[in-house]
């Protein structure tokens, strides 16, 4: 598993993978068999392609085998007091 950084993203791919990234935490999240979990996924990619292009770059930048998050834990914690 890649990790990519957001600094090898073109600003509209990254927000592609930011729409992307959500729709799948607001969809397939709540699915509970991996067939219909497949099936949303497919669905998200084919998507993403037909209405926003780009295809081999979204193809390469979020493979099935590539870790894509929008999240940082290597930051430390802000204390607010």
């Amino acid at each position: 598993m890649r990790t990519e950084k957001v600094k090898d993203f073109k600003p509209e791919l990254y927000t592609v993978g930011l729409w992307r990234y959500e729709c799948e935490r607001v969809f397939c999240d709540k699915l509970v068999n991996n067939k219909d979990k497949e099936t949303v996924l497919n669905a998200i990619n084919d998507f993403s392609i037909e209405n926003f292009g780009m295809e081999a770059e979204i193809n390469e930048k979020f493979a099935r085998d590539k870790f894509f998050a929008f999240a940082d834990f290597l930051t430390a914690d802000e204390k607010d007091e």
